[in-house]
This record gives C-alpha cells, sequence and structure tokens, in this order.
C-alpha cells in the first residue's frame, strides 16, 4: 500500500469515527459534558481538514483561500488557448473560484511564446 493509499484509508475511518461519536454525543444528557464532546469532536473535524489539505498541497493540489481551513480545488477539465496545449483547470467547490482564469491562460501562451524567442536567440522584452 502506497503512502497516499494509506493516507485516504486513514482518513476515511478517521470520518466514520467521527460520524459514529456525532451520533454517541446524543447519549449524553444536555451540561458542560455534552459540551465538552461537541467541542472536541469539532477540533477533531478541523485537525482532519487540516491534514486533507496538507495532503493536497504535498500533491500539487491547488487551494483556494475564500475560508479556513483552504478548500482543496477539484479538478474542473481542460481549457485551451489557441496555439496552446491543454491546460488542466481546477475549481473551488464551496466559492466556484476557477484556476488558471482565462487571462492566466493567455499570461501563460504570452510566456511560452516568448521563451521559445529566447530559444531561438532572439532578443525579448
Amino acid at each position: 500500500m502506497d503512502i497516499i493509499s494509506a493516507f485516504t484509508t486513514g482518513a476515511t475511518l478517521l470520518k466514520e469515527c467521527i460520524g459514529f461519536l456525532k451520533g454517541a454525543k446524543e447519549l449524553f444528557p444536555s451540561g458542560s459534558e455534552k459540551a465538552t464532546v461537541e467541542m472536541k469532536i469539532a477540533e477533531a473535524e478541523k485537525t482532519l481538514q487540516l491534514a486533507e489539505v496538507q495532503t493536497a498541497k504535498l500533491l500539487d493540489y491547488p487551494l483556494c483561500k475564500c475560508d479556513f481551513p483552504p478548500k482543496i480545488m477539484l479538478n474542473a477539465g481542460n481549457s485551451t488557448v489557441q496555439g496552446m496545449e491543454s491546460v488542466e483547470v481546477f475549481k473551488c467547490p464551496s466559492c466556484e473560484k476557477v484556476t488558471p482564469t482565462e487571462q492566466e491562460l493567455i499570461g501563460m501562451k504570452q510566456q511560452k511564446q516568448k521563451d521559445k524567442q529566447r530559444a531561438k536567440g532572439y532578443s525579448v522584452r
């Protein structure tokens, strides 16, 4: 089992445990003990979310900073600008921000053209 599969399996098990604890907290009578359990569950959820974000960052997934912890942007397909190969596009599941933007794709195309000219020995500004 590779490291990513191991982490995914562990994260899934932790999510299931948190779900179980959420159900079990209802067995507590109202009061400070129940409030403490609710607080600990919320802390565990936030810690798990941060671990998922760190893993996504290690895997070079873009992160959207529309919320905290940051949201992992998901693959939304590919996009192209005329004369340029296809580029992977990502979308935030919360705010629906897309990256790279159309303007960024155009900038990437222009940079690629400058790089080609430099490689041919032309002076580029």
